[in-house]
């Protein structure tokens, strides 16, 4: 009876040793988001054009956002390369680009992008994973924004770039979530203590 008693205890125990258990499966006031490439894309653009991919967000807590994105980018021609990069359509609210749309920066995208990846020289036609985490600040609370995967060739090398998406679906090939609590406002690194 003792041991039976023993094992109970031990099983309440561990169930409230752990309070993230049910804490972590709460729902965050913060804003999140995630998509998935559905088909990949290709061009030859140095300019580079967005993919058709995205989600859009309205940041609540800091507008301060962390992404992680993770696509397969290859170029089909021997020795040239290819870039990624995740931003958001401009100006905020605007909404999806639709793929192959060229991306200007301050006309219809950010002017920076805060995550990316790039290959160069690869053998033609061989898929390469690239990830890239990045972080925004400063966007401003309430206001939708609509982040995307942009890619084109490598400047001055040309070639035809490709852009897909490993283990579509189920898995995203974009994560972002905005922090909680952090400031949005510009430091300089220095220290007076």
């Amino acid at each position: 009876m003792t041991a039976r008693w023993c094992i109970v205890g031990i099983v309440l125990v561990l169930g409230l040793a752990d309070p993230l258990g049910a804490w972590a499966q709460a729902p965050s006031p913060c804003a999140t988001g995630q998509f998935i490439l559905h088909t990949p894309v290709t061009t030859q653009s140095t300019v580079g054009v967005a993919t058709g991919a995205g989600v859009t967000m309205t940041p609540v807590c800091s507008g301060t956002i962390v992404a992680v994105c993770n696509p397969l980018i290859t170029n089909l021609v021997k020795g040239d390369g290819a870039e990624w990069w995740l931003f958001f359509t401009y100006p905020p609210g605007t909404g999806l680009l639709p793929a192959g749309t060229p991306i200007y920066p301050g006309v219809n995208g950010s002017f920076a992008p805060f995550a990316a990846g790039v290959i160069t020289g690869n053998a033609a036609g061989v898929q390469f994973p690239t990830s890239g985490i990045g972080l925004y600040p400063g966007l401003t609370l309430g206001v939708p924004y609509t982040f995307e995967l942009g890619f084109g060739a490598l400047v001055g090398v040309g070639g035809i770039a490709s852009i897909v998406h490993p283990n579509a679906p189920p898995d995203p090939v974009c994560v972002l979530w905005e922090l909680f609590g952090v400031s949005t406002t510009a430091t300089s690194g220095a220290s007076t203590s």
